[in-house]
């Protein structure tokens, strides 16, 4: 892993402890934090940041708690719900086709996601300052 994607792992990780709590499902050692973002009204927002030596920084959320950030200038990718299982796995049964991660995480399991791969601190505030503002905002799920 580059010390640049080290750097950026390990700046997410710090800014999610900073303010949102470990998520029931707690952490998936060396491969994922799940985390909830929590409103003073109560809405949570469940976040998942991929720290595994392989990836990027990617980190998911609901495409509702992206807001105006899908779409936008940060790296991403959609993941709709509708191309959940749509593969086949090695083992000939359909796959879950995302981060094993996320199957423990009731929002982010089968809803629409999106998964942003910031490429520097800046966009990496940008992401998490959106799903903290969705945690005021949003509807219940």
């Amino acid at each position: 892993m580059s010390l640049e994607r080290t750097t950026l792992k390990r700046a997410a990780v710090s800014m999610l402890d900073a303010v949102a709590l470990e998520h029931p499902a707690g952490h998936q050692q060396g491969k994922a934090a799940r985390y909830i973002l929590q409103a003073a009204s109560g809405r949570e927002i469940e976040v998942m940041l991929e720290k595994d030596d392989a990836s990027s920084a990617n980190l998911w959320m609901t495409i509702e708690a992206a807001g105006a950030l899908v779409g936008g200038s940060i790296a991403q990718d959609r993941s709709p719900a509708s191309t959940l299982f749509s593969e086949i796995g090695k083992d000939g049964m359909p796959s879950y086709g995302r981060h094993s991660g996320l199957k423990r995480m009731p929002q982010l399991a089968r809803a629409d996601l999106v998964r942003f791969v910031p490429r520097n601190l800046e966009e990496l505030g940008r992401i998490i300052d959106q799903a903290l503002a969705a945690s005021t905002t949003a509807s219940s799920s």
